[in-house]
């Protein structure tokens, strides 16, 4: 897991809605334990948390029941099973760091051995059982397999391969194991135990935390990007299918089941604000179409998810939560339509600073900015481990020198697709199609793959926001449907919408277009564009007072030259000084249109004609 802070604080008002068109989720329970991380394996949960590993039985989905438990001195990181047979990895340095459990009584689950899985005292990161072989993720060292003995120990390795960075999660497909890193995601043959090959090596622009396979679905928790799709029906080599964003926190696990995608996100403190975590739900059915549908507001972390049999188990710091969704068998739906032209792939790079403030007026309550303070995540004191008679700990020998560990290939970086060639249009006065609209039907923010926040000045409090029904009357051809995004500002307050990181052409403007209205004056109003570097290079619309607007609607209009072809496009509204009571703005049907050359761009498009300020 990559933390990753900086340039910008998000806050999301959202509310747990019902997917549309799909089943409710339903909050059935919670138990109050420490929970870090997960495993199912038929009637049986795992959960490792700081102070004990747990065991339930879930026959019962709604309902788990405390069966038994294994106190730990250190978090457990991962958990896997041969049978009754139950692995946990432990985050420790120090011996052990490895714990083997006969869990065949769970109401009494018994130390086997403790073991040491190198001579490094490196940290081991995840662990997965395939048949009796036992893939070990270890920090930045190398993917280790060891085999289950007759007495179920460990006692040696029988394969590894080098890996160059930190190791996040390992998933096993038949032959191939897909192995995520900080920096790339890996394709291993592992079709022989002792000799490990890397087939691919996809490099990431973000931190790949844990994986989820659906089929011929693979999906990353993408750091601050959010979640990454891949195309596995060629196990060896992934193409990328999309990648949307989920929330303003890091997404640190994933799970994919019946064509959705529960994410957890971690939890933020910082000096003046907090940024929740918890559960997040994306519909990807339609994988040309994938959008978030549900938003657990949490004020803690929720550091692992698993979905299962129509419910879904989140470990959140101290809590296992249960959820009700999804069908219990097949999703009545029809196949996703994966996209047979090849992907663009998204470069969002972390952000290491903060771009300028858009808004100028001074807000009635002034402030200073605070200095942004790394969070750490929380921890807990462990219990103490109940005193056992167990083997010495003894670190686990690699295989004999008869039979060599194989090093590993040199990673190679999957070179960027090649731009299409632009070819020069003919057209007279006809704009090409939108790469990315939002017309603001809701039901929620999130499915325009917007954000609400407050901005880049802690002096303000965030404005009530919500997407519903808007004016009609008063409204060019086009303006608006009825239902759109409005704005409630009232004196000190304000709100900016950040949307998604959208990709251009190199050396491609893009015309930035959204109609606006509003109910007076006193509110700056903004549309403006971030370069996707967030390098500092912003362009923006900003009209010297919102009672331009008033009564009527009018189209702004922008463009702009990303120097990195990276586009994130923001609406603002923010009170002036001199506002004196609430002000309602209305937004609808954004839209971001490419303009490569030899387009001819109608005066109409930047609002002649007596349509935009």
């Amino acid at each position: 897991m990559k933390f990753r802070y900086g340039w910008i604080a998000f806050l999301i008002c959202l509310t747990a809605l019902s997917a549309l068109g799909q089943s409710r989720i339903e909050s059935v329970a919670s138990l109050d334990v420490s929970a870090g991380v997960l495993w199912i394996d038929g009637d049986t949960l795992y959960v490792g948390g700081s102070d004990k590993l747990r065991i339930y039985d879930i026959s019962n989905r709604a309902s788990p029941s405390y069966q038994g438990g294994f106190n730990v001195t250190s978090n457990i990181v991962s958990i896997t099973n041969v049978g009754n047979v139950v692995i946990a990895g432990l985050d420790s340095r120090e011996d052990p760091n490895l714990l083997i459990v006969d869990a065949s009584d769970r109401t009494n689950p018994t130390l086997l051995f403790e073991r040491r899985t190198d001579q490094e005292r490196k940290i081991l990161q995840v662990l997965r059982a395939q048949g009796r072989n036992i893939f070990i993720g270890l920090d930045d060292v190398a993917i280790q397999i060891a085999e289950l003995d007759e007495n179920n120990d460990i006692k040696q390795i029988i394969g590894s391969l080098e890996v160059f960075s930190i190791i996040t999660d390992i998933r096993i497909a038949g032959s191939r194991a897909f192995v995520s890193t900080w920096d790339s995601i890996m394709v291993v043959d592992i079709s022989d135990p002792t000799d490990l090959r890397l087939v691919k090596e996809i490099i990431t622009d973000d931190a790949n935390n844990r994986l989820s396979i659906d089929g011929t679905i693979l999906a990353s928790a993408f750091g601050y990007t959010g979640v990454r799709f891949y195309d596995i029906s060629n196990p060896d080599n992934p193409t990328e299918i999309n990648t949307v964003y989920v929330d303003q926190n890091e997404v640190l696990s994933v799970s994919l089941r019946q064509k959705f995608c529960y994410a957890a996100t971690y939890f933020t403190k910082m000096d003046y604000l907090d940024l929740n975590g918890g559960l997040r739900i994306l519909d990807y059915e339609n994988l040309n179409n994938i959008h978030n549908i549900y938003y657990n507001d949490d004020p803690r972390s929720a550091w692992d998810v698993i979905a299962y049999d129509g419910y879904v188990y989140v470990a959140e710091d101290v809590s296992l939560s249960v959820f009700r969704h999804g069908p219990l068998g097949e999703r009545p739906t029809a196949t996703p339509i994966i996209p047979t032209n090849t992907p663009t792939p998204t470069h969002t790079p972390t952000p290491t600073n903060t771009p300028p403030l858009l808004v100028t007026p001074t807000p009635t309550e002034g402030g200073v900015v605070p200095p942004t303070n790394t969070p750490v995540p929380p921890t807990s004191t462990p219990v103490p481990p109940t005193p056992t008679n167990t083997p010495t700990n003894t670190p686990i020998p690699a295989q004999p020198t008869n039979t060599p560990i194989p090093s590993a290939p040199t990673p190679t970086h999957t070179p960027a697709p090649v731009q299409p060639t632009n070819t020069p249009s003919t057209s007279t006065g006809e704009l090409p199609a939108a790469l990315f609209t939002a017309d603001f039907d809701g039901p929620l923010l999130a499915h325009e793959q917007f954000v609400a926040q407050v901005p880049f000045n802690p002096g303000f409090i965030l404005a009530q926001n919500e997407i519903g029904s808007i004016p009609s009357d008063n409204a060019f051809d086009g303006a608006t449907n009825g239902r759109g995004l409005s704005v409630t500002v009232n004196p000190g307050e304000a709100v900016m919408f950040m949307g998604p990181y959208l990709s251009l052409e190199p050396g491609v403007p893009g015309l930035l277009r959204v109609n606006v209205r509003s109910t007076g004056g006193g509110v700056s109003v903004a549309l403006a564009a971030l370069d996707g570097s967030f390098d500092g290079s912003v362009s923006s619309n900003i009209p010297a007072d919102s009672m331009v607007f008033n009564g009527a609607y009018k189209r702004m209009a922008l463009v702009y030259k990303a120097p990195s072809n990276g586009v994130i496009p923001i609406l603002q509204a923010a009170a002036n000084v001199n506002l004196s009571g609430p002000v309602m703005i209305y937004f609808d049907n954004f839209e971001l249109i490419p303009l490569p050359p030899g387009v001819c761009v109608p005066a109409e498009a930047l609002g002649a004609g007596g349509i935009a300020p």
